[in-house]
């Protein structure tokens, strides 16, 4: 996986996902300056005037904190103009299915195909595997990659 961690956030950065995405507004925090809840922060509009936020005791006395997302760029994917091209026949139907139940239905298959939405490597493994396990073991044929701004979620753990 490809991974970029020196840029500059911007306020574009804020409004591809964080409206709907906790933020942190916690100064005591040692790595503010390393976490892209803490700096999506300072990006935002100032028209924006309230949203999800991490609460301040997240930070734990050893400095840890479960919701620190650190600021980093992925490989993303997206495009399936070319996916079917090497199914026989006989099996269209079938993988094409398959594929649709892969994204939760047809309709979230056509948001990834358009990039509304976008595969991360891992889903993009996940979907290469299901091409194997159904005889097709070519590499898929991917319209388009992009590297962006990866927005970690919270690890839900056990709480401490």
């Amino acid at each position: 996986m490809k991974q970029e961690t020196n840029f500059t956030l911007s306020t574009k950065d804020y409004l591809n996902k964080a409206p709907m995405y906790p933020l942190c507004m916690n100064e005591k925090c040692p790595r503010k300056t390393e976490c892209l809840r803490y700096r999506l922060l300072a990006v935002a509009p100032h028209k924006s005037y309230f949203g999800p936020m991490i609460m301040p005791y997240m930070l734990k006395n050893d400095g840890s904190c479960r919701c620190f997302a650190p600021i980093r760029k992925e490989t993303f994917y997206y495009g399936f103009s070319k996916l079917f091209n090497n199914i026989a026949y006989a099996d269209l139907r079938m993988m094409k299915n398959t594929v649709y139940r892969f994204f939760g239905g047809r309709r979230n298959f056509y948001r990834y195909n358009s990039g509304e939405y976008k595969l991360n490597q891992h889903q993009l493994t996940a979907l290469q595997a299901l091409f194997t396990a159904h005889g097709y073991s070519a590499p898929l044929d991917i319209d388009h990659e992009v590297c962006e701004l990866a927005y970690p979620e919270i690890d839900e753990g056990e709480e401490e």
